[in-house]
């Protein structure tokens, strides 16, 4: 798999399900429930976001377990990172389980830095379920040009997303430089 391969299975999804601005913001809920995973909120650790737990049999369902504990946006990035895991085929280990810590950031590219390749992929899969790139482009078409700090936090609240994740979006897009 590849970043590549993360973001035009996240479009082929959001394109499939036939989502328009007016859908906005995206309910990665029904989008879970339409891939048949079962989304749990609970109480985790607090240095856990979500957990993955894959099937054990061809009777069982999969779970995504999401930290009540974290705010909304936290926990709509979450699942969509969980159901990243899913879609793209990412294998852990035996057990089946896989713990999102909430280290979600992307380390910079220095010869120090380590990441693991399939939550860079799971990450981009989440930011382009949440925030589509067609209708990212489309809604930022509406405001008025250049984009400002309140349209940042226009487009988040659009979105459902924090200012955060939705500035580093613009920024892929190249709509923000």
């Amino acid at each position: 798999m590849s970043v590549r391969s993360a973001v035009l299975e996240a479009e082929r999804i959001i394109d499939q399900l036939g989502y328009t601005r007016s859908d906005l913001p995206i309910n990665v809920e029904t989008i879970a429930k339409d891939l048949d995973l079962c989304v749990v909120k609970t109480e985790l650790d607090d240095d856990v976001s979500g957990l993955l737990v894959a099937k054990k049999s061809a009777d069982d369902q999969v779970h995504i377990f999401v930290n009540i504990q974290d705010s909304p946006v936290r926990r709509r990035f979450t699942i969509s990172h969980e159901i990243g895991h899913h879609v793209l085929g990412h294998k852990f280990d035996s057990s089946g389980v896989h713990i999102d810590r909430g280290n979600y950031v992307i380390p910079r590219k220095t010869k120090n830095a380590k990441y693991e390749p399939r939550e860079v992929e799971a990450n981009e899969f989440a930011a382009c379920l949440l925030m589509p790139a067609r209708l990212v482009f489309e809604t930022v078409g509406e405001l008025s040009q250049p984009l400002f700090d309140q349209h940042v936090t226009q487009l988040s609240r659009i979105f459902h997303v924090s200012e955060q994740a939705m500035t580093i979006r613009l920024t892929r897009l190249g709509i923000l430089s």
